[in-house]
């Protein structure tokens, strides 16, 4: 592990989000994997999905206490955290609360794509529904009513004219989520949206 234990904003943590300089965050502590990517048992790019990010909860749900022990030979620092502690006559920044001047909130901007590649947008769960004894489906709302993913903004965009072609492949027809609405979808905009089914095995005649 690195004697070097210096304090590392979050800005320059992401700039290192490649396989050139791969950078994460567990528990506020900052690490570098860039040599161990070729190494890693389930290969580089479950490490590269989060680099440049805290993947706190992704590291601590899927590995052991020795890959634990682990990380720490990769630790180069520390997040620079905002938080401080404060006392009935300093402000949160150490300074009389009587000097300080009122912050103002800045405007929240809505974006029109909700997903963000590399980066973690928080979607509330709303439905959960149990489809057999192994298979759930679990339905998000997005973070903002007014936003829409890739094939949503095409089919509500007039002028985009992008044609889809989706092909989704199961084991058996049992096994496809979200048929229904797919096949709205493609009913609907039969124009730019063409839906086909590959099935391994079947138990009905018209498959």
């Amino acid at each position: 592990m690195s004697t070097l234990q210096k304090k590392i904003s979050i800005s320059e943590i992401k700039k290192h989000n490649s396989g050139d300089s791969a950078w994460i965050i567990v528990h506020d502590q900052v690490y570098d994997c860039t040599h161990y990517l070729k190494d890693h048992p389930d290969g580089a790019d479950n490490i590269l999905i989060n680099v440049g990010s805290d993947c706190t909860e992704e590291f601590k749900s899927i590995h052991s206490n020795k890959a634990k022990k682990m990380l720490e030979y990769y630790k180069i620092g520390e997040l620079i955290t905002t938080g401080y502690e404060s006392s009935p006559n300093n402000s949160v920044h150490g300074v009389p609360s009587s000097n300080l001047y009122p912050i103002k909130e800045a405007a929240v901007v809505v974006r029109s794509v909700a997903l963000v590649p590399r980066e973690k947008i928080p979607c509330k769960l709303v439905t959960k529904t149990s489809l057999s004894n192994d298979v759930r489906l679990f339905r998000f709302a997005l973070p903002n009513e007014e936003q829409t993913l890739g094939l949503q903004a095409i089919m509500r965009d007039p002028e985009d004219h992008t044609e889809m072609y989706v092909v989704y492949a199961n084991r058996m027809e049992n096994d496809i989520l979200m048929k229904d609405e797919l096949d709205r979808w493609a009913a609907e905009n039969y124009d730019i949206v063409k839906v086909c089914y590959v099935v391994q095995e079947t138990v009905k005649e018209e498959w």
